[in-house]
């Protein structure tokens, strides 16, 4: 009886610590998927309104220093501007509309070059 008890006992040393591994890697996923990035908390903090339900983010290019995000919030949505200053996102709301590269250079101070990038990769052009 000892014997299978001890057996018993390192069979469940050994199967424990597999489980509780399995289960606890999914819990950082699912938390961190969860959570909005700091990007897109700017963007949120700087296109709610009182009241209103939470905008989302809905999409997000990079193109070095600039970027652009795309927001719903209930049936609304726009875009913005980003701007990295070296320690945060500036968020430059647009007004409605999808701009052509000029106008979003007139707007945000981005480059018109890297406008133009960033418009055919946000809006999946070529």
């Amino acid at each position: 009886m000892s014997l299978n008890y001890c057996n018993t006992f390192w069979r469940s040393l050994i199967i424990f610590p597999i489980i509780v591994l399995i289960n606890l890697s999914e819990i950082p996923k699912t938390f961190a998927q969860s959570l909005p990035s700091p990007l897109e908390t700017a963007v949120i903090e700087a296109v709610e309104k009182p009241g209103l339900t939470t905008p989302e983010v809905t999409k997000v290019t990079i193109e070095g220093l600039f970027g652009l995000a795309t927001w719903v919030m209930g049936e609304a949505g726009g875009m913005v501007a980003l701007i990295n200053n070296g320690r945060n996102w500036e968020v430059i709301t647009l007004p409605g509309g999808v701009p052509d590269a000029e106008e979003l250079s007139r707007l945000s101070g981005i480059p018109v070059e890297v406008c133009e990038k960033l418009l055919s990769q946000h809006l999946g052009k070529n």
